[in-house]
């Protein structure tokens, strides 16, 4: 996972990007994306739009690929949601 940065805001929708095997789906999970997606890898690179899971707080995203042998590499990201807007009062 190249993009966004680690422990960066996000908005309760956002993209993430990265590096993978050209022609090997990416399975993107983990506790902070309200539902698991599988993209597939072109050039080298994956682009997934992810929705975060409820809550504001550190949202764990998990990339996996499996090749044809089953061999599986993985690598995760923690972001940051904040999608609660400030109280103001006057």
């Amino acid at each position: 996972i190249l993009s966004p940065a680690a422990n960066s805001y996000v908005r309760a929708t956002f993209t993430v990007s990265g590096s993978c095997e050209s022609g090997i789906d990416v399975d993107l999970s983990g506790a902070g994306t309200q539902t698991p997606k599988v993209t597939t890898c072109t050039a080298g690179t994956f682009t997934a739009q992810l929705t975060t899971s409820n809550g504001d707080g550190s949202k764990l995203i998990v990339a996996t690929q499996t090749d044809g042998a089953g061999n599986t590499n993985s690598d995760s990201r923690t972001f940051l949601s904040d999608i609660t807007a400030p109280i103001v009062q006057i």
